[in-house]
Formats: structure tokens, sequence, C-alpha cells
């Protein structure tokens, strides 16, 4: 195996060169866009972990463009495992904030979510199902959607906002999915979409975050829930 073997994955990639797949390699601003975006919100915030997470969605973006411009074994590398830290770094800071769970608790889930896709990736290898490579990708709704059950009971505007993220991801992993399927008719091919939309779902998850770490206070009974008289409500 050589680290600088040419990889085709993609219906727009026609040869080796670096701009062989404009479109994929530049759509992934919209990972850079989110992280502009939430790392200012997360500054104003003053929510340090939310800035990590805009940090790790910014170098999706980079690691995405190296993958679409160089398109070698290890830019491959430098493509999925931004996107394997983010989401686990996620997991972790989402169950300690929306769940308010120990640190502990949230290393257990990701351990659990690491295990579950493992055995999903295994078992799609022994059923001939790998969607293109998306199956690795199949619990992150899943795990969306859990966290959405576990916290409709006290706060169901995040859990539906949760629930609105995982559908958008599941369209964009319909996207991924199908890209070689449709190479004949649409020699652009649809990754573009995965990019496209999964941007938006990043952004969406640390603005969520970052909300979330702001309404804690008032809802914990902490001395900074107690605003003095006449100042104006938290937004």
């Amino acid at each position: 195996m050589s680290w600088t073997e040419s990889i085709d994955g993609y219906c727009e990639r026609t040869d080796p060169s670096f701009w062989s797949e404009p479109v994929n390699a530049l759509t992934n601003l919209s990972f850079v866009v989110a992280a502009v975006v939430t790392a200012r919100m997360a500054r104003r915030a003053g929510d340090r972990s939310a800035l990590l997470l805009a940090v790790c969605a910014g170098s999706i973006g980079v690691g995405s463009y190296l993958f679409h411009t160089l398109a070698t074994r290890w830019s491959m590398h430098a493509d999925v495992w931004p996107i394997r830290v983010f989401v686990l770094l996620f997991l972790v800071l989402a169950v300690v904030r929306f769940l308010r769970a120990p640190v502990w608790v949230g290393l257990a889930a990701a351990a659990g979510f690491v295990a579950v896709t493992a055995a999903t990736i295994a078992a799609g290898r022994t059923l001939g199902l790998t969607l293109n490579g998306s199956i690795g990708y199949a619990t992150v709704p899943v795990a969306m959607a859990a966290m959405a059950a576990l916290t409709a009971r006290e706060d169901r505007r995040s859990s539906r906002a949760l629930l609105a993220i995982a559908a958008v991801f599941v369209v964009s992993l319909g996207f991924r999915t199908v890209d070689r399927e449709l190479c004949a008719a649409l020699p652009l091919g649809t990754h573009f979409g995965w990019h496209l939309l999964n941007g938006v779902v990043a952004g969406t998850m640390i603005a969520l975050y970052v909300r979330k770490g702001q309404d804690r206070p008032a809802s914990s009974g902490s001395p900074r829930a107690t605003r003095p008289a006449g100042s104006p409500a938290p937004r």
C-alpha cells in the first residue's frame, strides 16, 4: 500500500489531476463558513468547548478539500479523521451539557457509539451493504435521534432541533450514497450535496450547543441565573 496512491471515488473525478473535482473541493467552504460563524458565537458566549467544536468543523473542510484535490490515500485519512473527531467530541460534550451528565458518561457514550458503528460496518460488509462507503455514518443520525429522545421531556426545543438536524443529515447521507450510482446520468455526481448539507449540520449542531450552554445557568439555580432588576433578559 502506498500513501501517495491515487484514489478515484467520485463521479466528478475523471483523472488524478489536482482540479479534477473542483465542485467537490470548493463546496467544503460550507464547513469553513460554519466554523467562522460558530466561532464568533462561541467567543461572544465565552464558550471554549464550543470554540473547540468550531475549530474541528473547520478542520473537516480543510481535510476534505485536501482529499478532493490531491485524492491520495493519506489525504483520504485527512478527510475522514476530522469528521470522526468532531462527531465523538460533540457526543461527549453534548451528553454532558444536554443531559447534565458527568464526563465519564459522555466518554462511555462515545465508546458505545464507536462499538456500534464498528459492528454496523462489519455487518454491512458481511451482507455486501456498504452504501458506497457511507454505512459508517449511518449511526450518526441514530445517535442524534437518541439524544433528542433523552432531552424531549426537559427541553422540547432542543429535542425538535436535534431531530431536524438528524433529518438533514439523512438527506446528506443520501447524496453521498448515490453519487457513484448516478455517474452516467449526472457526471458531476451528488457528493457536493453531502458537503453543503453537512456544513449546515455542523454549524447548526454547534449553534444549538452554544444556546444550550447559555440556557443552563438560568435553569440551574446558580448565582449566574439571578439578573439585576431592570436588566435585559438573556437572548
